[in-house]
């Protein structure tokens, strides 16, 4: 969108790549979360968050995953051994999220 390039896009841009990377880091380096108000502050600027966060490749990465989820986590760094690549995996939720 042209509106990502004025100085409101900018600082927009600039607080959701923020709050992403604060997701990421309070859930030990991963996480399946969108921001929770994407819809209505973000994406008329920046777009679908999906698409937003591939364009910005030089924080994030994305790992699809096989319940047509995706997870995020910071560029150059691995996927927790424990993170559920199948949230339909439910067992493995729990236990990691009782050792938090």
């Amino acid at each position: 969108s042209a509106r990502r390039n004025t100085a409101e896009g900018r600082a927009l841009e600039a607080d959701a790549v923020r709050r992403v990377l604060s997701m990421i880091d309070v859930d030990d380096g991963a996480t399946i979360k969108c921001l929770r108000d994407w819809k209505k502050r973000y994406q008329s600027i920046l777009g679908g968050y999906k698409n937003w966060l591939r364009s910005r490749a030089d924080k994030f990465a994305i790992t699809d995953t096989e319940d047509t989820c995706f997870i995020v986590t910071r560029t150059g760094e691995s996927l927790p051994h424990d993170f559920p690549k199948d949230r339909r995996c439910w067992r493995r939720g729990v236990k990691r999220a009782w050792r938090s």
